[in-house]
């Protein structure tokens, strides 16, 4: 998730994203696995890294694409906005102080 906020373009978020990739999968799971953490049957550590960075890589395509279409659609609604089909509602006009002294009754 961090990886995310803090890259602006692709070419930035999948060189982090292979670094993290990379630690988790070479450095972290070896880990589990020396702890009994995890146990990993006839699938090895390395196996981990493309699948993850897939995912990471698809949920950052998604995220971009699903900001892309709400930033449309609110162009979109600003262009087509209700105030230019119906007129601004007249408004009463306020009292000055020099009218308040001809309502006295």
């Amino acid at each position: 998730m961090l990886i995310f906020q803090y890259t602006r373009t692709w070419q930035q978020f999948s060189l982090w994203n292979l670094v993290a990739v990379s630690v988790y999968s070479l450095g972290l799971v070896p880990i589990f696995v020396h702890f009994n953490i995890v146990k990993l049957d006839n699938w090895k550590s390395i196996y981990h890294m493309p699948l993850l960075f897939a995912i990471a890589s698809l949920a950052r395509a998604v995220t971009l694409l699903l900001i892309h279409l709400e930033r449309r659609d609110e162009t979109a609604a600003r262009k087509f906005s209700s105030s230019g089909m119906f007129p601004d509602p007249a408004m009463k006009p306020t009292q000055s102080s020099e009218d308040e002294g001809d309502n006295l009754c």
